[in-house]
């Protein structure tokens, strides 16, 4: 699974953003435009980014549950982690009939949406780099 989420500059708390089927590295995410969503997600995803941009970053990473990622995060030095339960959205890829007002479907319970194999082999391409996308 992978997870985009806020992380705190100050490596203080995170917030869970999305999530996406597939594995990619770790990377840090400045263009939400390299991920190739539908506008109402990209959009949504932005505006999150963006009100939060004074005291968190983007990042986004595989792991095999929300503990796992926990894991990750704290083996690099983040403190202050919530318990994961949902994202603040979902990027679904199986429709629900229940669409949010902007067209990206919000419930829970839905699975999240593929990333594109082209935006996965960017993703790692910037890993190996070790530059933020």
């Amino acid at each position: 699974m992978i997870y985009l989420y806020l992380a705190g500059r100050n490596k203080k708390g995170m917030k869970l953003v999305t999530l996406f089927q597939g594995q990619c590295p770790l990377t840090r995410l400045t263009n939400v435009a390299v991920l190739d969503l539908p506008r109402p997600w990209h959009q949504a995803i932005e505006d999150v980014i963006r009100k939060e941009q004074m005291r968190m970053e983007a990042w986004i990473e595989s792991a095999e549950s929300p503990q796992e990622l926990q894991r990750q995060m704290k083996s690099r030095g983040y403190k202050d982690l919530p318990i994961l339960t949902v994202p603040m959205f979902w990027c679904s890829s199986i429709p629900t009939g229940n669409e949010a007002p902007n067209g990206g479907e919000f419930r829970r319970g839905n699975y999240p949406a593929p990333l594109d194999e082209m935006v996965l082999k960017k993703l790692h391409i910037a890993h190996v780099r070790r530059e933020p996308i």
